[in-house]
Formats: structure tokens, sequence, C-alpha cells
């Protein structure tokens, strides 16, 4: 049964109906759609229908719902040996959001968020990812692990002064928008996490110590000292899996396109480290394979006025994230971009090195085409 021209305060938009009834609501943009879904005291699961990939991750984020899905009928939901929805559900639905039984810590809500006693991000602070491009025509998907400076209020300052907080242990200097020049030129998507790597690191395994550091080089991070086991869960419910959830689906729909992809990891270093001045302008880094990251290396060494290193000064080992996870676990071609920081600090460098990081990625996909293809 079909209702239509339903408003949002009618009892039949409120109330959670088990059967075949369909009510149907108007909105004028998405703000209102997700204003209206959410204006209501349950929450068990939504099904979002949209052509538009940047609007679906968006809205997936947004809904308050214990079960999310996109462009499909959800008929699995809640069937026999789901055993999700039982603890699924925000509010009044399920063991909801504000609703859970005495003693209950926390509970992994079933696309990815945790259910937590303690919120860390406001409604009012932008979510830990930007999408750019989502369906950009290029086989290069770009990805920033430490675009931004942000901590969540909640947090203050972690305890540093802001002066601290604009270093680089803090961010990746220029990173992100050298990564935005490159994903307009060539029409390639783009994944970024906007707040500060000091929050929690997006690029190192969840269980290692790296991961929230208590120092950053030589400086103690006070915010990060005796944390609690909800403190460590809360970071990585909010900031690090909505993040790789985002990078994650991107990949997904492009590896079920069976489109060709190839993962560009843009980093940036500092000029001085330790005191001692870094000779090299950037470095190509690689974990295993080297089939594009070499092409890349070879491309940018033949700017004889360069100094190029090859995995130095850092080394992509078993505690970094993105890499591995998404590249060498799938025989995805990749590389992982550093430039020093002081040559992309301004508009001028930013775009000297996206025009020259973008050359070098055309013509090394077009020799990668002619090598041997290995789960290509």
């Amino acid at each position: 049964m079909i209702f239509d021209s339903v408003r949002p305060q009618q009892k039949i938009a409120q109330e959670e109906i088990f059967g075949p009834v369909l009510s149907v609501l108007s909105f004028t943009d998405e703000e209102e759609a997700i204003r209206i879904a959410n204006n209501t005291i349950y929450g068990l699961s939504a099904i979002l229908w949209t052509r538009d990939l940047g609007r679906a991750h968006r809205m997936t984020y947004s809904l308050h719902a214990g079960w999310i899905v996109v462009n499909a009928t959800g008929k699995r939901i809640g069937g026999p040996g789901s055993g999700v929805l039982s603890i699924g559900g925000h509010r009044e639905s399920g063991i909801g959001v504000g609703r859970r039984t005495r003693g209950t810590r926390w509970l992994p809500e079933p696309h990815g968020r945790a259910i937590l006693r303690m919120k860390l991000l406001a409604a009012d602070e932008p979510p830990p990812f930007i999408v750019e491009r989502p369906q950009g025509r290029s086989p290069f998907v770009i990805v920033v692990d430490h675009a931004g400076t942000r901590i969540p209020r909640r947090l203050g300052n972690l305890g540093l002064p802001d002066s601290q907080l604009r270093r680089h242990v803090a961010w990746d200097i220029g990173a992100l928008a050298v990564a935005r020049k490159i994903s307009t030129a060539l029409d390639a998507p783009l994944v970024a996490q906007p707040y500060s790597r000091l929050v929690i690191d997006c690029n190192r395994e969840p269980a290692v110590d790296a991961s929230i550091p208590t120092m950053a080089e030589s400086i103690e991070v006070p915010g990060n000292i005796g944390l609690s086991e909800e403190d460590i869960t809360v970071r990585r419910a909010e900031i690090f899996e909505p993040y790789h959830a985002q990078l994650r689906a991107l990949l997904d729909l492009r590896r079920t396109a069976s489109r060709l992809t190839i993962l560009v990891a843009q980093h940036t270093m500092t000029d001085v480290f330790k005191g001692i001045r870094r000779a090299m302008h950037a470095a190509v880094l690689y974990y295993r394979d080297r089939r594009f990251a070499g092409l890349v290396l070879q491309r940018l060494r033949r700017e004889t006025a360069l100094v190029i290193g090859e995995n130095e000064p850092y080394v992509v080992d078993e505690t970094h994230y993105t890499i591995l996870r998404y590249a060498e676990a799938y025989s995805l071609p990749y590389v992982e971009v550093e430039v020093r920081q002081d040559l992309v600090s301004d508009e001028r460098g930013q775009a000297e090195w996206a025009a020259r990081i973008g050359t070098t990625l055309r013509v090394a996909e077009r020799e990668l085409r002619l090598l041997p293809c290995r789960s290509c």
C-alpha cells in the first residue's frame, strides 16, 4: 500500500511500520532529505537510491540508521542468520544509540561505525573525509591520508600550542593542494582525510602505538597520553573507519566495474629534520611491488636538476596501512610520492609539482600497459 503526499510530522511518517506500507514524502534538496529521514525516533535501516556516487558517500555518513544499503532492495536485512539488526539501529530501533543496556560499552554497527557512550565529532563539524570526482574517468585514484590540521573541538588542541599544530608533525603541508590540482588535471577521484594525524594517523595500523602518537618527533602530545579504551575506540570509529570506508567503497566500485585502478598516495616531507637539511626534492616509496613506482622514479629522475630518493627518507613497512591494505593486498599498481614541503608551501610550487607529477603519472601509466600483466 502506497501513501502519497505524506508530511514529515504525520504519524505514518513517524512510526516504525512492519508491513507492506510505503509513505512518499517530497523534498527539495539533499539536506532536507537527510533532515526528514533523521526526524524520527527510529532508525533500524535505510535504503538510498542515487546515480551520484558522491551523494551516496555523503548521505550514508549522515543518515542515522543501523544498516544502510545503496541502490539495492536490502532483502537480506535482518534475515535468518544475519545477526545484525538485533543489536543495530539508532535510538528506539534495536539496541539503538542512546538506548543501550546497562554495562554495554560499545557495539560495532553493521556499516562500520561504532556505538559509543561518548561522541567525538559535533554535528556541525565536517566529516573525516573529502571525496572529489568519485566518477572521474582517470585510472588513478589519489589518496591523502594526512590532508589537514583539524582537531575535533572536544579534544581542544591536544595540549599543544597552535604553532606546533601548523608543523609537519600535525599534517602533510601542501599535500592536499598538490593532490587536488593533479585530480583536476587527470579527472582522477580523490579521497582525503582532513583531521590531524595527531588525533589518529590514518596511514598506520590501528593496533600500533604510532596510530595515536604520544610523541611527535621530539614533542610530547599531552592530549594523547593515558587514553582509555573508549577514548581510542571513538577516534577509530569516527575518523579512521569512516575515512577508509569511503576509500574502500570507491575502490570496490571500480573493481566491480573492471576498471584499471592505480593508487597514488600523496605525501610531503620536512625540508629540515633534526637540524639537517634534506638534499632530496622528492621521493618515491613502495613496499614490495615496484612495477609502477619504478616507472615513476625513472621518469622523475630524468630531470637531472632534481634529487629524487627511492624508499627514503621513509620506508613503507608493516605498520603502514593504506598502501598495504588497498594496493599490495589486491595487486593494484601504486606509488607513494613524497615532496619536500618547502617546495609546495605556496601556490606556485604546488602548481609546478602537480604538473610534474601529473605528467609523470600519465607517462608511467602508458609504460605500465606495455609491461607483462600481473593480475592487472
